[in-house]
C-alpha cells in the first residue's frame, strides 16, 4: 500500500544493452474515472510507470473472477493432498 493506493512494483534484471524498461510500477487508487471513449464509469484510477514512460487510466476489480480463481486454487490444493 502507498497511502490509499495499491502498489505493484517489479524490476527486470536484463543486460544493459537490451532495450526496454527495467522497472514497472502500477498504482491503483479508489476514485471515479472515465476512459473518455465510453459512458462507463470506473471505481478506480491507475498510473503505470514503465521506465521513463507514464500512462494513466481507469481500473476496476471483478469480484466474480477473483472468487472463481480462489475456488480453482483451493481445488488444486485439495487435489495435491
Amino acid at each position: 500500500m502507498d497511502g490509499n493506493a495499491l502498489l505493484y512494483r517489479t524490476q527486470r534484471d536484463i543486460p544493459t544493452a537490451d532495450p526496454g524498461p527495467r522497472t514497472l510500477e502500477l498504482r491503483v487508487r479508489p476514485g471515479k474515472c472515465s476512459d473518455g471513449m465510453s459512458d462507463r464509469q470506473y471505481p478506480m484510477t491507475a498510473v503505470l510507470e514503465l521506465g521513463d514512460a507514464t500512462r494513466t487510466g481507469c481500473a476496476w476489480y471483478q469480484l466474480v473472477a477473483r472468487a472463481a480463481h480462489v475456488a480453482f486454487v483451493e481445488s488444486r490444493l485439495r487435489a495435491a493432498r
